[in-house]
């Protein structure tokens, strides 16, 4: 770790970049608000940066809104890629910031502003508290005074009856649990271990006010929630998470930065010693803009997710509210309390993004974790997938507010389903969804449904073991009528075991581990080794995939013993490395009678589970468990698929891989020009794409053929994505492509756009002729031109030869909202012109007249739609426009956009929306510049309205 402290805001860092960098994530994100005065500032950098002696200047200011420095203390995480900002004191409450980072180096400026809340004074916390036990919660409050941790001791109460029923055939292990709430008759707060004959292997009573989140860590460790103070605005609390070992010693205790606290639903410890956090963080919000009746002064629940490196600096924060609006929240939004999206668990997914499962907006959502975008939503109503073979008549609610969505070692997702949403009588369940994310379908291809029915409102699990069978936590289903805590079922749906206790008795979750006896690693051990021999480390029923050839060595009675650890390391750190992807399976080699020895080692890819040998490398440290481990100069051989190593001590080997958490399956998307665009001849040309995730290195290909062979331009060095072509001859023409790189990864090209050169020019595009307007409604009126600043619009009435002023000096953005008069006469025909207004003989009419049809003041066709679009405003827009909607008939609706060559430019999205006045938000982040057409589609009508995106 290196750490400067700058006063001037001014620093400079010793870097040595490969190529030109440039930056893929900021925190905060740019524009956002209601931050907290303690906050961090995160860049993460597309290369990792080099400390080398090579001296090459970065700058980053942090400034006020009077434009007064402001100091920080920075720090690059060990990834070399991430820089964490933090202010050296607390920033001004209400003030707005600008962060600037320049450099000669950084392929060019970044800046942008956040702004920090205003932190909520103790009277409207108070107020808050006193609405919610005016309304009924029953939950303890903490001191809404008091900013300190609850150091109550929780004095031992009586054991509740549990016991294990219907025991069949469980899995081998231990059950995990506390009973995190307090249970009717005053019994006390404990964490159990629960063996399969029926009997406490131990409880243990929690050492404050509960624990909660009782669970096995990959590494063999376990972890719970040590809660410190109830949450006063929605259920959980504030909680320390303690890594604890079988006797119940504590380990490591970690807790969220920044001033945050960590909430009790979840936590990750990765096995490159990074850890994740869920936090709850309240903020008042005005909901009147989100929905008809909302509230404009709610108190909203933020949900954030924070990631902190070994050393504990803030790698990554994602806030619910920067990405996902109140609106698809299934909550009142009048309520003066809004918890909406409740984040209830997290997962890393198989390509190394997160997880989240979400459970009032109902969904599970696939986030980013290098730039922070949200990669895909399954469920609720910004749902984007297709269910097969699941439970349509409960269609959109598939699964309705879900708890515990992870992934399985087969690539599927195994979740439970609280079922709330679903009409009554409800019930949960766990299920097991097959994803094809490509093509955005999901498959249900398990579940357990019990018989009869069970129904936890909340809280939940579903544990997938080793030998196939399930755990399922039935969450709050015992609070008030009696329902098991939790059953195994085998693949068939068969008991295997159930735990049964006093009503009232709860579990957050249920879990399933080894916890007496954890398996004993596979290990070979050889004696008497001499030196020049290939010593191969397996048996009958063992492979460790390690061989060993002594190459010197000062030789006694001797043996070498490799164990095969199937669990990832224990405090993971590689000394000055990016934070990597680290395999679970580790190697522990120890020797006893040589000495001053010279080894050489491979290892085998096939039996470490590896399937590409050049992309890993070997890290070594000599104790388990403790110290940093130290590259190791690998060669990767591909013929024999193993990863060889030389080494004159032996210890504790980890294998690793530096990667962007995905493969390179970037869809490239293509801006300006678009396809068949007329630029200005004689002026440079900016081509302008973009990706759908974070990339390092641009392909670029321009040439004047279509099949690239002429090419004029053939950089595969740009780290920009935005590239400026030289001025081309009136009547040119250029095709040009895009395809991205990473490392030794090389993506698709992306389809071909052509372009040519003309001089100044306008060209209507509507009305053009034949159309029919009706006085009353809205139209856009559009154009295309390549060189007016601004424009005039003019009315010409085809018969009389009058014209009109319609606008005069129009921002050039291709169209305008016309609002046809109510005073137009049926049957009048009319001509749109457009003309440049500096230079007025650059002009163009429509090519025929459009003409008036009857007024929208009439009699309707007397059909109840079950849906009208009202409005879309703002228009044009960037980055966003909102369509207001009276929803007769609540249902799904496809929400389709297509550009003027009718070409669909998003993935359909279907949405659930309620019967009344709704706000659908539309977001652009990817789109050219232009019109585009906005189509809702719903079971008996469809509508559709005309957009401009002005980038």
């Amino acid at each position: 770790m290196k750490t400067i402290l700058f006063f001037s805001l001014l620093f400079f860092y010793t870097m040595l970049w490969a190529q030109t960098n440039s930056v893929v994530y900021t925190y905060p994100k740019p524009g956002s608000t209601d931050h907290r005065s303690t906050t961090s500032v995160v860049v993460r950098f597309a290369h990792p940066v080099g400390f080398q002696n090579q001296t090459v200047p970065v700058s980053m200011e942090l400034t006020d809104s009077e434009g007064i420095l402001t100091t920080i203390r920075s720090t690059f995480s060990r990834d070399r890629k991430t820089l964490t900002a933090k202010p050296v004191s607390p920033l001004v409450s209400g003030e707005t910031y600008r962060i600037r980072l320049f450099g000669p180096d950084i392929s060019e400026e970044v800046s942008w502003t956040f702004s920090v809340r205003n932190e909520m004074d103790r009277e409207t916390m108070e107020k808050m508290a006193n609405w919610m036990r005016d309304h009924g919660d029953s939950q303890d409050f903490w001191d809404v005074s008091s900013s300190e941790k609850s150091e109550r001791l929780v004095t031992p109460g009586p054991i509740p009856a549990i016991t294990l029923d219907s025991v069949r055939n469980p899995a081998p292990g231990e059950f995990l649990f506390a009973n995190n709430f307090p249970v009717a008759g005053g019994y006390g707060d404990y964490l159990y271990v629960l063996k399969n004959d029926g009997n406490f292997h131990k409880i243990v009573p929690t050492p404050r006010l509960r624990v909660t989140n009782f669970k096995p860590l990959d590494n063999g460790l376990y972890t719970y929630g040590d809660i410190y103070r109830d949450h006063y605005f929605t259920g959980g609390g504030a909680v320390s998470y303690q890594v604890i070992d079988t006797s119940f010693t504590i380990k490591e205790t970690f807790e969220a930065a920044d001033g945050y606290e960590a909430d009790n639903h979840d936590f990750l410890l990765l096995p490159n010693g990074n850890h994740v956090f869920i936090i709850y963080e309240p903020q008042l919000v005005d909901l009147s803009s989100y929905a008809s009746n909302g509230n404009p002064s709610a108190l909203v629940v933020n949900s954030i997710i924070q990631e902190l490196d070994p050393e504990r600096n803030v790698v990554f924060m994602w806030r619910s509210l920067d990405y996902i609006p109140p609106s698809d929240s299934y909550l009142d939004l009048s309520g003066q309390i809004v918890d909406y999206t409740h984040f209830n668990s997290l997962d890393v997914t198989p390509d190394g993004h997160l997880l989240v499962t979400a459970r009032t907006t109902s969904e599970l959502i696939k986030i980013n974790r290098q730039t922070g975008e949200i990669i895909w939503r399954l469920g609720g109503k910004k749902n984007q997938f297709t269910f097969l073979n699941d439970y349509d008549q409960y269609a959109p609610h598939y699964f309705a507010y879900p708890h515990d969505g992870h992934f399985l070692k087969n690539g599927n997702i195994l979740l439970f389903d609280n079922g709330g949403l679903r009409p009554k009588p409800q019930f949960s369940r766990a299920v097991e969804y097959k994803l094809d994310e490509l093509n955005k379908t999901a498959t249900k291809v398990w579940e357990y449904r019990n018989k009869p029915d069970i129904y936890g409102a909340n809280q939940g699990n579903a544990q997938r073991l080793e030998n196939g069978n399930t755990v399922i936590c039935w969450g709050s289903a015992n609070l008030a009528t009696k329902a098991p805590v939790a059953t195994e079922v085998n693949a068939e749906g068969v008991i295997q075991a159930e735990i049964n206790a006093v009503i009232g008795f709860r579990s957050y979750r249920v879990y399933k581990s080894e916890f007496i006896n954890p398996p004993t690693p596979p290990s070979v051990s050889i004696n008497d080794l001499v030196t020049g021999i290939d010593y191969e480390f397996r048996d009958e029923t063992i492979q460790t995939g390690v061989a060993i050839r002594l190459n010197s060595a000062q030789l006694d009675y001797n043996y070498v013993k490799v164990v095969s650890e199937s669990r990832p390391a224990i405090n993971p750190v590689i000394f000055d490395q990016n934070q990597p992807e680290v395999l679970s399976r580790r190697i522990w080699i120890e020797q006893n009678g040589l000495s001053g020895f010279s080894a050489s080692i491979s290892f085998d890819a096939a039996v470490l589970g590896i399937a590409d040998v050049s992309e890993w490398k070997v890290a070594y440290r000599n104790s388990r468990g403790a110290g940093l481990f130290i590259p190791v100069t690998t060669v990767a051989e591909p013929i024999s698929q193993t990863l060889s190593i030389s080494t004159g001590s032996f210890g504790e080997f980890i294998f690793y891989k530096q990667n962007e958490g995905r493969p390179l399956s970037d869809q490239v998307l293509l801006e300006f020009p678009s396809e068949g665009k007329r630029v200005l001849s004689g002026e440079p040309v900016r081509l302008r794409w973009a990706s759908t995730h974070s990339v390092h290195v641009s392909h670029l290909q321009v040439a004047s053929d279509s099949a690239f062979v002429s090419l004029l331009v053939n950089d595969s060095t740009i780290t920009q994505t935005h590239y400026m072509l030289p001025p081309l001859d009136n009547g040119e023409q250029r095709y040009w492509r895009v395809r991205f790189s990473r490392e030794q990864q090389k993506g698709n090209w992306s389809e071909t756009r052509r372009f040519s050169a003309t001089g100044p020019f306008i060209d209507i595009i509507s009305p053009n002729g034949n159309e029919t307007v009706t006085p009353g409604k809205k139209y856009f009126i559009q154009w295309e031109s390549n060189d007016a600043d601004s424009v005039n619009l003019f009315l010409k009435h085809a018969t009389t030869g009058a014209v009109t002023v319609l606008v005069d000096s129009l921002l050039n953005t291709g169209s305008w909202y016309w609002t046809v008069p109510l005073s137009f006469q049926s049957g009048s025909l009319y001509k749109i012109l457009v003309s440049d207004t500096n230079q007025p003989d650059i002009t163009d009419s429509s090519d025929a007249s459009f003409s008036v049809g009857l007024s929208v003041e009439g009699p309707t066709d007397g059909i109840v739609r079950k849906f009208r679009i009202q409005s879309v405003y703002p228009n044009p827009f960037n980055p966003e426009t909102t369509l207001q909607l009276q929803v007769n008939r609540e249902g799904v609706y496809q929400i389709s956009v297509f550009d003027m060559l009718g070409r669909q430019v998003r993935i359909p999205d279907k949405v659930y929306l309620n019967r009344g006045e709704q706000s659908l938000r539309i977001l652009a982040t990817d789109w050219s510049s232009g019109l585009y057409v906005i189509r809702i589609t719903g079971d008996d009508n469809q509508e559709a309205v005309k957009v401009v995106y002005a980038r």
